[in-house]
């Protein structure tokens, strides 16, 4: 299911990965594996060490905060790194969440990529169709971003990372993403979403610190960009 960073609207719509496998909505595990092995023909796994670590400590961390076992009953996605030169997160029916090196190093802050995994999260446990679905397009997709945002700020608040961060990770995304966004007509505007999410947090009564960074991350952002 491709999500918040529309860029892959475009890049999916051209070329279609072999086209099938990207507009179905995926409902089986032999589905979910058949659309993840199409995406990895094209943007190939990163598979060190320093990124299955960190992808599963990320996975742990968020999945518990948004009680994955519970809400869908099939256990937290696994999530996989990818070389890519576009930025983009994609989440692959319930159980692959795909996040590509040039989005890390997009994001400079480890929270703003907590935000960016657990609105995918979101999207997956609050049962959204794909991104290229008629019914995501055609039916309330700005409405499903909105739901997304404030359950991934949920998720990262109870994660214990910093949810102010999520605003830093939307600007990022929209200052290098925002003609692919406006294209999409599926995404809020960026003054709507940040103006939701301060809402949020005001009513929430969250108060600091939480996590904005590691050492982990930025040694996982010099490790991507040393692989290129």
């Amino acid at each position: 299911m491709l999500r918040l960073f529309a860029y892959v609207v475009i890049l999916f719509g051209a070329s279609c990965l072999g086209c099938a496998p990207t507009l179905a909505p995926m409902t089986t595990l032999d589905q979910d594996r058949a659309r993840l092995s199409t995406i990895l023909d094209r943007y190939p796994p990163i598979e060190q060490r320093i990124t299955r670590e960190f992808a599963a400590y990320l996975r742990s961390r968020l999945a518990t905060a948004a009680r994955f076992q519970r809400s869908t009953g099939r256990g937290s996605p696994e999530i996989i790194f990818v070389t890519a030169s576009e930025p983009f997160a994609l989440s692959v029916g319930s159980r692959y969440i795909i996040v590509s090196s040039q989005m890390v190093a997009l994001l400079p802050i480890e929270a703003e990529l907590a935000f960016v995994v657990a609105h995918e999260m979101a999207h997956q446990w609050l049962g959204h169709p794909a991104l290229l679905d008629t019914d995501y397009r055609l039916h309330a997709g700005k409405q499903m971003e909105r739901d997304a945002d404030k359950t991934a700020l949920g998720i990262m608040a109870l994660a214990g990372y910093d949810p102010r961060a999520a605003q830093g990770a939307l600007v990022q995304v929209y200052r290098l993403l925002s003609p692919s966004l406006a294209d999409a007509q599926s995404h809020p505007e960026l003054k709507e979403r940040v103006g939701a999410l301060d809402s949020a947090l005001a009513r929430s009564g969250w108060m600091p610190p939480g996590t904005l960074n590691r050492r982990e991350y930025q040694r996982l952002r010099i490790a991507l960009t040393e692989l290129g």
